[in-house]
C-alpha cells in the first residue's frame, strides 16, 4: 500500500472513532464538552474522502458503459452488505419501524447515522454526472469547475442535513484535492499533526457556537476547507511527524472502519441499559463496549464486507 493511501485509511480510522466517541458524550458516558462536537468533524472528514477518493481513482478515466458500471458494482459491493445485514437485524434498535428499515434499505429515507449513507449514494449519482461532464478536460478545466459547484452551493440556502446540496461543497472539496494536491509539495504532510490537534478546538468552536444546529456546520467554510487541507496532508508521504497515522493497529481501524459506524450505536445502547440495571457509574461502560465495537466490527468485515465485496465485484 502506497503512502497516501496509508495515511487515507489512517484518516478514515480516526474519522469513525470520533463519531463513536460523539455518540459515548451524547449518552453520558463521557464528557460532553468538546467530545459531543466530534460527530460533526468525523462526518465531515468521511465526505472529504469521499470526494477525494472517487475523484483520484475515477476522473482520469474515460467514463465510458464499461467503467460506469464497474463504478457502480464496486460502489454497491463497499456499501450495501454491511448497510443491509445492519438495517435489518438492528433497524429495531435504531428506533425504525419495519416500513421505515425498508425505506432505508431503498434510500428513500436517512435517520441516525444512516443518513450519511444515503447522502453518500446521492453523491455517488451526482459524481457520475460529473465524470461524465469532466472527462477528456484539462487539470485547470476540471478545478474551476469544481470550483464554481463549490462557491455555488455555499450560495444555497440551509438545508436538512439529509440533503445532497446540504453536503455537496464538502464532496467537491475533496475532488479538488484529487485534481490539483499533487501540486502541492510533499513536505505539506508535515502539518497533519497539526490538523490533528485542532480537531479538539473544531469540536469545541462547533459545540459551543451550534449547539442548537450542529446541522449548520457543515455549512462554515473555515471548518470545510480545515478538513480539506487534512486530507491533503494525509495523501503526502508518510514521516517521522505523521507515522502514528500508519501504524497498523490504526490501518485496521481504517478497514473496520464502516463496521464501527454503522455498528456503535446499538451496541452502545445495550451498554447503557446494563449500566443503568446494575447501577454502575456510565463511564465504566466506555471500554467493554469500545472493544465488542471493534470485534464485531472486525468480525463483520472479515465475515461480510470483505468476501462479500471480493464476490459481488468478481460477479
Amino acid at each position: 500500500m502506497n503512502d497516501y493511501k496509508l495515511g487515507l485509511a489512517g484518516l478514515r480510522g480516526l474519522a469513525a472513532c470520533l463519531v463513536m466517541l460523539s455518540h459515548m458524550a451524547l449518552y453520558n458516558m463521557l464528557p460532553s464538552f468538546p467530545i459531543l462536537g466530534f460527530g460533526v468533524i468525523g462526518v465531515m472528514l468521511f465526505f472529504v474522502l469521499s470526494g477525494f477518493l472517487m475523484g483520484s481513482l475515477y476522473l482520469s478515466k474515460p467514463a465510458n458503459f464499461s467503467s460506469v458500471s464497474g463504478f457502480v458494482n464496486k460502489r454497491f459491493a463497499r456499501v450495501y452488505p454491511l448497510y443491509f445485514v445492519v438495517l435489518v437485524l438492528f433497524g429495531t434498535a435504531y428506533g425504525l419501524s419495519g416500513f421505515e428499515i425498508f425505506t432505508h434499505l431503498v434510500f428513500l429515507d436517512g435517520q441516525y447515522v444512516f443518513w450519511t449513507v444515503l447522502v453518500e449514494v446521492k453523491f455517488y449519482g451526482l459524481f457520475i454526472i460529473l465524470w461524465l461532464a469532466l472527462q477528456g478536460r484539462s487539470e485547470r478545466t476540471q478545478f474551476i469547475t469544481l470550483l464554481a459547484l463549490y462557491l455555488a452551493c455555499m450560495f444555497l440556502p440551509q438545508m436538512d442535513k439529509g440533503s445532497l446540496l446540504q453536503n455537496l461543497q464538502i464532496f467537491v472539496l475533496g475532488m479538488m484535492i484529487a485534481v490539483s494536491g499533487h501540486r502541492i509539495e510533499d513536505r505539506f504532510g508535515y502539518y497533519l499533526p497539526i490538523g490533528l490537534l485542532s480537531l479538539v478546538g473544531i469540536s469545541s468552536y462547533a459545540l459551543i457556537l451550534h449547539i442548537d444546529n450542529m446541522n449548520s456546520v457543515y455549512r462554515i467554510v473555515p471548518v470545510q476547507i480545515l478538513m480539506a487541507l487534512l486530507v491533503l496532508a494525509a495523501t503526502k508521504p508518510i514521516n517521522w511527524l505523521t507515522k502514528p497515522i500508519a501504524w497498523n493497529w490504526v490501518l485496521k481501524l481504517g478497514d473496520w472502519s464502516f463496521g464501527i459506524y454503522l455498528l456503535h450505536i446499538p451496541i452502545l445502547k445495550l451498554f447503557l441499559a446494563l449500566a443503568i440495571s446494575w447501577e454502575l457509574y456510565l463511564w465504566t461502560m466506555v471500554i467493554p463496549a469500545t472493544i465488542l465495537i471493534v470485534y464485531l466490527s472486525k468480525t463483520s468485515y472479515d465475515l461480510l464486507e470483505r468476501p462479500a465485496r471480493k464476490y459481488l465485484v468478481r460477479v
